[in-house]
């Protein structure tokens, strides 16, 4: 009866791995989603980037709806072109996460892409971000940039999620910066490590794990799942604005607008350029500015007066700024275009919007 259970299970086992075999050889001949190759953040390597000089492929859900070519340059960002420390041409740095790493938009057509043809051989424009950073990694991608290529001019972008996701008493992935208290009552970066485990290098080889895990991003909807479980138990629903939270609690938005404070201060001496050579520029909040009357409904949303906060931040200490909204609702108003992909519920900015940003930055005349 025992030695009949075991080969039961035995059996059991071999078909699973047949299975596994033959879904990971199927899957090798489809655009899956590769590794990015996040190398380890350390001493060493303070920030997040990627493993250098590599060529990969990105690609989006089940039946990959969207799918990409990238390569990491020699610095380990995604870039068509190599970084080089030693040029003489001057240098704008681009410092944002996933919007303006922006692995779903074609290289050649991303607002930095954009901006170094424009510029070409009179100003250099380099990209430094990461998906999942925000204003405290900026302030340390800040940092790097500042000792290892020495710009004149910098532009951050800053998207829904950046404010409270800067704290790391609501955030704490590893590889990133968070603002956390310090023993004055103010606040100061603390960096979480990032190791690459011998699993993880293994298992980033293999397409079956990479397609459930970054196409049909299996963690993420298990948990939207949970949320809309709880939404469904409390009679509440979860509303979205700008990709974070419609609305929050009185105490994460104080602690969100205590986080830009923390931002601008720090910012001045990060970059080692005066303010007025340091742009600012935020998203708009979409999807509802695409209707008029869905954008009256969150005029009093947490990134609506989060954006407020921002603007008037940046405007009072002598910032150069972009608004994105008025920018997307006028070209929307003529053209009925989209700027992310709502066929492929991916929130972030496509083509159009990356030059309508290389455009808004040129007219900034903050360059000059």
């Amino acid at each position: 009866m025992i030695v009949s259970r075991y080969r039961q299970i035995l059996f059991i086992g071999i078909i699973y791995l047949a299975i596994g075999i033959l879904l990971e050889v199927g899957l090798r001949m489809l655009p899956v989603q590769e590794s990015m190759g996040w190398l380890p953040v350390n001493e060493e390597n303070p920030i997040r980037r990627f493993e250098p000089n590599r060529s990969f492929t990105w690609s989006k859900d089940w039946d990959f709806g969207l799918v990409n070519r990238l390569k990491s340059n020699n610095y380990g960002f995604i870039s068509s072109i190599d970084y080089d420390p030693s040029a003489m041409t001057p240098l704008t740095a681009v410092i944002g996460d996933s919007f303006i790493e922006a692995a779903m938009v074609d290289q050649s057509r991303t607002s930095v892409a954009l901006l170094n043809k424009t510029f070409q051989g009179t100003r250099r424009f380099y990209a430094f971000a990461a998906s999942g950073a925000q204003l405290s990694s900026y302030i340390a991608y800040a940092n790097y940039v500042k000792k290892e290529f020495h710009p004149d001019h910098y532009v951050f972008l800053l998207v829904g999620n950046d404010f409270d996701e800067s704290l790391f008493a609501y955030s704490s992935l590893a590889g990133y910066h968070y603002f956390i208290e310090d023993t004055a009552g103010g606040l100061t970066l603390k960096r979480v490590d990032y190791k690459v485990s011998f699993l993880q290098r293994v298992l980033r080889k293999s397409a079956l794990f990479m397609y459930l895990n970054a196409n049909l991003q299996v963690g993420p909807r298990l948990k939207i799942i949970w949320t809309r479980m709880k939404d469904a138990v409390s009679g509440r629903k979860t509303e979205y604005v700008g990709q974070t939270n419609a609305h929050v609690d009185s105490r994460r938005e104080a602690d969100s607008k205590r986080a830009v404070d923390a931002f601008f201060e720090m910012l001045k001496d990060s970059c080692g350029v005066p303010r007025k050579n340091i742009l600012i520029a935020i998203d708009g909040m979409r999807p509802p500015l695409y209707d008029a009357a869905e954008l009256r409904k969150v005029e009093e949303s947490y990134f609506s007066n989060m954006r407020r906060y921002v603007l008037f931040k940046a405007l009072e200490l002598g910032h150069p700024v972009i608004d994105m909204q008025p920018v997307f609702q006028q070209d929307y108003t003529g053209n009925k275009l989209f700027f992310e992909y709502p066929e492929r519920s991916d929130g972030h900015w496509n083509e159009r919007a990356h030059e309508l940003f290389a455009r808004k930055i040129i007219d900034a005349g903050f360059l000059d």
